[in-house]
């Protein structure tokens, strides 16, 4: 069992929201992240969970001081996700993220990541406020803010500050969405482009299952919104609340792009596996990124990374079998250019059955 120090021993009143915060090497941005945390215009009680994990420069220290100066509010953390065995970047954030859910004790939760920050304003307020008079949503999600930060010289890979541009907007076109507009699970899923971070929404939490339980390290980004929409739709709140920092040296940018493609064509499939009961809609909207994939397959040898296969290899199913490994069989082959026109043929005729999606499915998985 993995082993951590956690500190939180004050008498507390019992929280409406909670906030996961994890950090890792954060030293110079988690004063940041924090201050805009104990900022909000909020007017019930809340609690902010952090968790840092391996941290070698002064993380550690800085939480260990709004841990004495909050010492109602905070609850932190040492973990160290080598305890994992993880196989990718993502893996650490998950194992982190993990231990801090089972420390909240709030109705509802947020999460945060230590290198991004929170907008002044009432934008959570609102939040819980929407989920306190809708008790059928399990999920607000907010309009949150981008900032999209690149090298002014990409081939260079400089990365300094002073070699730096950035890009504000919103994660969603105004037009797109309206406000308090309750979304279904099987409209959000059927629609890749209302996708969103789960940073920007606060979830409602289940009294029995947890999603940690049974998501494991593939507690992430979507997994963790479809999870809650086993239970209840979206409600939405055209507000920015939430300054997301899409960093050059990110998890996903620094995969190279058969790699990115691969992993991100597949994460549909890891979605079906855990529920199924959605397999219909996430196959729907996964037709093109799969068909693509596919069609490269078959084309031409894809390099993949030794983690990217590595990571393959913890799920089930034919095409995470077929990626785990270099070499094929004949028989793989022939499969693989099965699928691969089975797609063309849902695609060509707009094949919107289940019956097609569930038969590709087994193809597929």
């Amino acid at each position: 069992m993995a082993q951590h120090q956690a500190i939180d021993d004050t008498p507390r009143q019992q929280p409406l929201l909670s906030y996961i915060v994890v950090a890792h090497n954060h030293g110079q941005c988690i004063r940041r992240c924090l201050d805009s945390i104990l900022s909000q215009q909020m007017c019930f009680p809340y609690e902010i969970v952090v968790g840092d994990d391996r941290s070698t420069d002064d993380t550690w220290a800085i939480l260990e001081e709004y841990k004495d100066k909050y010492p109602h509010l905070f609850t932190i953390y040492r973990v160290n996700s080598d305890d994992c065995h993880p196989l990718s970047p993502s893996d650490r954030a998950s194992f982190n993220r993990g231990h801090a859910y089972r420390l909240i004790k709030g109705k509802y939760y947020a999460e945060v990541d230590g290198d991004d920050y929170l907008l002044p304003g009432d934008t959570y307020q609102k939040q819980v406020e929407l989920l306190e008079s809708h008790p059928r949503c399990w999920l607000c999600m907010q309009n949150m803010s981008v900032i999209e930060e690149k090298a002014t010289n990409e081939s260079s890979g400089v990365t300094s500050k002073n070699d730096r541009r950035q890009t504000t907007s919103r994660w969603f076109p105004d037009h797109r969405l309206k406000n308090f507009q309750i979304i279904t699970a099987e409209y959000y899923l059927s629609h890749p482009d209302l996708f969103s971070q789960h940073q920007s929404f606060i979830y409602r939490k289940h009294s029995q299952h947890s999603p940690i339980d049974l998501l494991g390290l593939d507690y992430e980004d979507t997994t963790a919104t479809i999870f809650h929409l086993q239970y209840g739709d979206i409600i939405y709140l055209n507000q920015s609340g939430y300054q997301y920092i899409s960093y050059p040296q990110g998890i996903n940018r620094q995969l190279s792009d058969d790699d990115r493609l691969v992993r991100l064509a597949l994460l549909p499939l890891v979605h079906t596996h855990y529920f199924p009961q959605f397999t219909h809609p996430i196959l729907m909207a996964a037709m093109p990124e799969l068909n693509h994939l596919l069609k490269v397959t078959v084309g031409r040898q894809l390099r993949l990374s030794s983690e990217t296969r590595h990571t393959f290899t913890r799920h089930q199913g034919f095409l995470f079998r077929y990626y785990a490994h270099d070499t094929h069989t004949i028989f793989q082959q022939l499969r693989i250019k099965t699928a691969r026109y089975l797609l063309l043929l849902i695609n060509r005729h707009q094949c919107t059955s289940p019956f097609w999606t569930n038969l590709s499915a087994r193809i597929l998985i």
